[in-house]
């Protein structure tokens, strides 16, 4: 950079503080009236299907339970003229934040076209909001196919979907007193009418074909409903991309899923096969490349020998899986119950543990050799799930047994935890899969005895916080991911229902815990979770970082400079964002990762990748999951170092208006507060916002409550001058 380093800091000690002024008010006034969307005559929709949204019949909470109502920071929005007539506000949100019902939209998220971009045979989600400003009667949403030139994307690969909002346990799925809505599933519908307030959110999930042409495509999507003059035409513009994505190898994903008792026990008939299918072909359509859980289960065999086996109707999902294209190991839960009661059912000690050890082993064996005449693939071994203290050393004398008898075996608990220590004696597991990402990278990806999965709960279901599921449900599938140095997810759980005995999986409240994941419906259509449509593209961006690590390391030998240009601002680009990439344990609202860097990022990466392809590049070599230079740190600043440093160093400006009881904190007579800084550094304005001041109106706010604007492009000639700017304000 050229000049001086400089920095903006602004730090100011209040009660509460806006962001609203004068100039803001105009430039926001300015933005709404700008956002005029074409409306057109309303399509004929004789014929169309009806879809509503489902009854919520049985989902009521208990009484005890009290309502945690969603309520949002934000302003009521102020209408234009032309959205009053409508009567709605179209806006949008990243898919990493949510929208509840009673959600407020801000002028800056309004919007005027739908546009993203994918490569050939990736899903990709389009996401809108309505804010009604009076009843909707029986809205629609009516998509056209998209068109580049002469090259079509037929309509039939747009699925429009509503979130729909459901009751819940909250904030976590087993909280014992309280209960919030929340914005849940995404259902199949046509035809929707809501209240006046109450927002509604949809969300088209484009397919782009695997023999798509690239070039840029345009279609529409009309909004109307029975009362509309007209209908709103919402352009779209989606760029194709002429490349496929590649996984990467070492990275593997799949889930745990229920017994057949509890997951299909309520169809009959050709239904069981159609719900089995639609589970396990949506997994594969999520990116499951492993099997999910399977249970197994243990009985005296013929011999009078304890011997394992898989129930009949859990065998039916194995292979219905394996008919649809699964690959990798299958997962095997439990049953271990008769060798323990035959055994050990006091407890294990020096007497019973090497008899239960050798049966453990000859059953094992018994077992694999079964599979592989069968033609089953191979098997993943855990026999407890989450053993913790008490039950750790059974676990480990378990797992050292089967592993003896040459399975690969896994135990689902953290690897640093002391009672742990066991199974390091015995030797008993391949594989360690804890919660969070419990190891930092340097001992996952140097460790030769062990692999490292993780089951992240956490944002699966266990915590019922949107933000914790959909922004660090992304995070976690894909840079989190990728920077941890773990080698699968495996998520409690794909689909998930208390029971047994529930057959309603729409019934929140049926038992102590409320369910979470994916559904289906009566007629085992699948109905997709919002936060699984976020796993898949944090899914994607890890197919992204490894097609380009993939397509440098193909050309790291290629002699034309123009490329090892390319490949040197490919490993700048890789090096940015191992350092950018907190390792978190468990990413949960990722505060240091804006919503919008998802994109930015993944497009900064498709078009070093574009650009590379262009050079020829070795072939049937395959690259490492990380081409990042791993020795960095993180350089992601503590916020408060940084102010408190820059105060302490006399580099920024600081003002306390807390001082002498908020003297500071008189309005003069024009209703504005100015502070002159030394030359080089900018000017603070600080304005009072009379209108919802408590002087006034409804008197909600505190007397002289401040708000804060710059206007950097009007002060500021060349903001590459600057390296950041930081505003620290105090509460």
């Amino acid at each position: 950079m050229k000049g001086v380093f400089r920095i903006l800091a602004v730090v100011i000690c209040f009660w509460y503080i806006g962001i609203l002024s004068a100039d803001a008010e105009n430039l926001e006034n300015g933005i709404r009236n700008s956002i005029k969307p074409i409306e057109v005559a309303k399509p004929n929709v004789d014929g169309l299907p009806i879809i509503k949204p489902r009854a919520h019949n049985t989902n009521i909470p208990p009484e005890n339970l009290k309502n945690i109502p969603f309520v949002s920071p934000n302003p009521l929005p102020q209408p234009t003229a032309a959205e009053k007539r409508r009567g709605f506000i179209l806006f949008q949100r990243p898919i990493t934040q949510p929208v509840y019902r009673k959600a407020h939209p801000l002028g800056r998220e309004r919007v005027l076209e739908l546009k993203g971009f994918a490569t050939l045979g990736e899903y990709e989600p389009l996401t809108f909001s309505i804010y009604p400003l009076r009843d909707m009667k029986n809205f629609r949403v009516i998509v056209s196919d998209l068109k580049s030139k002469t090259a079509v994307i037929d309509k039939k690969n747009i699925d429009v979907r509503l979130v729909t909002y459901w009751k819940m346990r909250y904030p976590r799925y087993n909280s014992p007193n309280s209960y919030r809505e929340v914005p849940e599933l995404l259902e199949k519908v046509t035809v929707n009418s809501f209240s006046k307030g109450d927002c509604q959110r949809y969300w088209l999930t484009l397919y782009i074909p695997k023999d798509a042409k690239a070039g840029i495509y345009r279609g529409l999507v009309l909004l109307f409903d029975d009362i509309s003059a007209k209908a709103v035409k919402l352009p779209i513009r989606f760029r194709v991309l002429g490349y496929k994505l590649i996984k990467d190898p070492h990275k593997h994903f799949c889930s745990f899923h229920l017994p057949f008792s509890q997951m299909y026990r309520m169809y009959k008939g050709k239904l069981i096969d159609k719900a089995i299918t639609a589970d396990f072909f949506n997994m594969l359509k999520f990116g499951f490349d492993h099997y999910p859980v399977f249970y197994l289960h243990s009985h005296a065999g013929k011999d009078g020998q304890g011997e394992f086996y898989i129930k009949p109707s859990d065998m039916l999902m194995i292979r219905k899986a394996i008919d649809l294209g699964f690959k990798g190991r299958i997962i095997l839960v439990e049953g271990t119950s008769y060798f323990i009661k035959r055994y050990c059912p006091n407890g294990i000690n020096g007497e019973n543990e090497k008899v239960y050890s050798r049966a453990i082993m000859k059953a094992t064996r018994k077992f694999m050799a079964k599979c592989k005449s069968e033609g089953l693939p191979e098997q993943i071994y855990f026999p407890f799930d989450e053993p913790r203290t008490k039950r750790a050393k059974i676990s480990a004398i378990t797992n050292a047994a089967m592993k003896k008898a040459g399975a690969i075996t896994l135990v689902t608990d953290r690897p640093t935890a002391g009672y742990n220590a066991c199974y390091y004696k015995l030797d008993a597991i391949d594989i360690w899969c804890s919660q969070p990402f419990a190891v930092p990278y340097e001992k996952v990806t140097t460790d030769k005895h062990h692999r490292y999965w993780a089951y992240p709960n956490h944002i699966a279901g266990e915590i019922k916080d949107r933000v914790v599921m959909q922004k660090g449900g992304r995070m976690t599938y894909g840079y989190g991911l990728w920077r941890s140095g773990y080698e699968a997810l495996m998520p409690w759980a794909w689909r998930y229902f208390p029971g047994p005995g529930h057959l309603d999986q729409f019934n929140y409240f049926n038992a102590n815990r409320s369910g979470t994941g994916n559904r289906l419906d009566e007629q085992a259509n699948f109905i997709p979770a919002i936060y699984w449509e976020c796993f898949r593209e944090g899914y994607d961006d890890g197919k992204y970082l490894y097609t380009l690590e993939q397509v440098m390391f193909e050309r790291k030998d290629n002699k034309d400079p123009k490329c090892q240009t390319l490949i040197r601002e490919t490993r700048k680009l890789l090096n940015g964002i191992w350092t950018k990439i907190v390792p978190e344990k468990r990413y949960l609202k990722c505060k240091f990762f804006a919503d919008n860097e998802f994109v930015n990022l993944r497009w900064r990466i498709a078009n070093l990748t574009l650009k590379l392809l262009k050079y020829k590049g070795k072939q049937g070599v395959t690259a490492p999951s990380v081409l990042a230079n791993t020795s960095l740190k993180c350089s992601v600043p503590n916020n408060k170092d940084v102010a408190e440093r820059a105060i302490k160093a006399k580099t920024v400006s600081y003002f306390d208006l807390s001082k002498d009881n908020f003297a500071g904190w008189q309005p003069s007579g024009d209703k504005e507060l100015k502070f002159s800084v030394e030359k080089g550094k900018m000017i603070l304005d600080l304005h009072v916002d009379y209108e919802h001041d408590g002087l006034h109106k409804d008197n909600k706010y505190p007397i002289g409550w401040p708000m804060v604007v710059y206007g950097l492009t009007n002060k500021v000639s060349n903001n590459k001058d600057y390296d950041f700017l930081l505003c620290k304000i105090k509460f």
